[in-house]
Formats: C-alpha cells, structure tokens, sequence
C-alpha cells in the first residue's frame, strides 16, 4: 500500500510539481526543504509530477519518477533530475552558472568546471551578506534571471559545519558538501552585471568581454533552450542588457575585491 506522498509546487507562472514519498520526505526533511525552498506545499494530488521514492510503491499513475536508491551517489542524481525536469518544464533558457544578490545588484558568475563559482558565491555570501539565487542553475525569462535557491554544493568543507546538510558524491567521483544558505531568493534585479571565472594561480585581472568572444561564451554555458532561434534572441538581449567581465583570480577575497571595484566605478559613472 502507498503511504501518501508530500507535494510541492514550483512558485512560478508555470506550474511544476514534484511529489516526494512520505517515508522519503521525513527521513530527509532538511534535506529536501533546502533543495525545494523555492517551493510551496501542496495539498491537491498531481500525477503530472516528478516523483521521488526509495521503496517499492505503486508509483505507475506518476507521470515521472525516480528512484533514489540508496548509496552516496543518490542525492546528486536527485538534485540534478529535479533541475532537469524543472527545466524541461519552464521551456526558458537556461545557463550553467551561479549567481546572488548583492546590495541589489545581481551578480552572475559563470564558468567550466573548477572556476570556483560555489567558493566565490559562498565567499560574498558569507562576508558581504549577499543573498544566494542558486548555485548551479540560471533561467533567463523575459530579460529577468530566475534561481532555484539551490544549495551550494561545495568541494572544501565549511568551516561551520552547522551548515552542511550532507556529504555526497557527484558524477566524477568528487566529494561535495552541500551546504545551506538561510537567505535566499528567486527573482533577480536590476542592475545585473556578469562574470566568467577563471581561476589560476599566477595574475589577477579583470576586463570587459565583448562580440564575437562573449556570444560564444554565452552560447558554451547554455544549458538548455527550447530552440536556437529563441537561444540567440536571449543572448543578444543578454549582450546588449550588461557588461559582462572575465575576471582571472587566485583566491575569492581578491574576486569579491575586484568585483567590488567594478561595481563602484560603474556606479560613480553613472552619478
């Protein structure tokens, strides 16, 4: 027999819901309030879902599922199948990247593979008090980027371990730590400036990307889009919308620091 399951609904214009076993649910309550706090409960039964379970239920009359089978591996499939199905869902743009508020100010942080877009999010978080959108995903409607709130999922562990959910073990074997943030939000705002990480251990610079070099960034951290042409519409808006920079750094006090100088030059400009 199934126990009833928990239902939350994405607080968006197109609603996506995921529904999650209740045994599941309880067993990983702080989990899962963290990975959907964007997120409301819902008390109506939808079997046009996503459905998470971790036992033998009768789960056919879901729509989607996915098992969360036991092992280290789990929570990183889990996070990345609700990321895709949102996605899938939301039919919007979608690129590889972190992003937070900062006094007002979105900051976008996209990058490859090691660029060190989580440890400088959680760096500005934690000594600029800036409020995280989420850590891997950024959807781009209507000249407006949306978060997710997921958590950061960090490679070194915090030092305030009150703040780990959990360890887990991702696609290329790497330990990670997922940690989470108290203050969150969906929506960005204006003004929105963006940056590509690169991080080496040799100089630090910071400078205006431009044409033919930042379509082609832009283009290599899209995620998912419903097609091409509306892909390219969303990048020429990007591209004409704000200043993208590439910022080269050795450590996050010195990346918040050159940001910062960006900010406060663009902002005494505009006075």
């Amino acid at each position: 027999m199934c126990s009833s399951p928990v239902f939350f609904k994405l607080n968006h214009d197109v609603p996506v819901y995921i529904g999650i076993e209740y045994k599941l649910y309880i067993n990983n309550k702080r989990l899962f309030d963290s990975i959907l706090r964007s997120f409301s409960r819902e008390r109506i039964f939808k079997n046009n879902c996503l459905y998470l379970f971790s036992s033998d239920l009768c789960f056919n009359r879901f729509k989607e599922v996915f098992y969360c089978k036991p092992g280290s591996i789990w929570i990183y499939q889990c996070i990345a199948t609700i990321e895709d199905y949102v996605t899938q869902n939301l039919k919007i743009t979608a690129f590889h990247a972190a992003s937070i508020l900062y006094k007002g100010i979105t900051l976008i942080f996209f990058g490859e593979r090691f660029s060190g877009k989580s440890t400088l999010a959680n760096y500005m978080i934690n000594q600029r008090n800036c409020t995280l959108l989420d850590d891997d995903i950024i959807f781009y409607d209507r000249k407006k980027f949306i978060g997710l709130g997921m958590p950061l999922r960090m490679r070194s562990k915090p030092l305030d371990n009150s703040n780990v959910l959990c360890e887990f073990i991702d696609e290329k074997n790497t330990i990670r730590y997922l940690t989470s943030i108290r203050s969150y939000s969906m929506y960005g705002v204006n003004p929105v400036y963006a940056f590509f990480l690169k991080y080496n251990n040799v100089a630090d610079g910071i400078q205006l990307i431009k044409g033919d070099v930042l379509f082609k960034s832009l283009l290599k951290s899209i995620r998912y889009s419903k097609n091409n042409m509306i892909a390219f519409s969303d990048i020429c808006n990007i591209m004409r919308g704000l200043p993208v920079f590439e910022l080269k750094y050795r450590n996050s006090k010195i990346a918040c620091s050159l940001i910062e100088k960006i900010i406060f030059s663009e902002m005494s400009c505009g006075k």
